[in-house]
């Protein structure tokens, strides 16, 4: 793994951490102690210290490889498009900036579609179909199983 790899992985688990670290923030003033299993922070604190627990493995996994290239004196070809994380992100934040006017349904079509174009995918029927089975499953079973309406 080049060097330019190692940094991007380290940069990249260091900034979910942040993420993951001002999301718990976040979270922690919804929460109330009495009744922490019906607490709105609930779900939030989970993801956000799961993102933190994979940032971890992230981060520590370029010094791992680092150490073993260096025993082995072996270099993977592999490397990290930070460019491509930093998109995701940017998409994610779009996403829900544009869900209260677009709705779920359209938002989340969109959203799934350049995700899929973004991660490089470029059949048409995987591009199409993927967005319009997924939003299509969320709507029917929120919808009409849980009786939830959609925003």
């Amino acid at each position: 793994m080049s060097l330019k790899t190692r940094k991007a992985d380290l940069t990249e688990g260091i900034f979910f951490i942040a993420v993951a670290a001002g999301a718990l923030i976040l979270a922690f003033r919804y929460h109330t102690p009495e009744n922490f299993r019906l607490s709105p922070a609930l779900f939030p604190i989970v993801t956000a210290l799961v993102l933190i627990g994979l940032a971890l493995v992230l981060a520590f996994r370029c010094v791992r490889r680092e150490r073993q290239e260096t025993a082995t004196g072996q270099h993977t070809a592999a490397h990290a498009n930070t460019l491509n994380v930093c998109l995701v992100f940017l998409l994610c934040l779009l996403y829900t900036a544009v869900m209260d006017k677009a709705g779920f349904i359209l938002a989340t079509f969109v959203y799934l579609l350049a995700f899929l174009l973004l991660l490089g995918e470029r059949r048409a029927v995987v591009v199409i179909l993927v967005p319009v089975l997924t939003v299509g499953m969320v709507w029917l079973f929120f919808s009409k199983a849980l009786s939830v309406p959609l925003p």
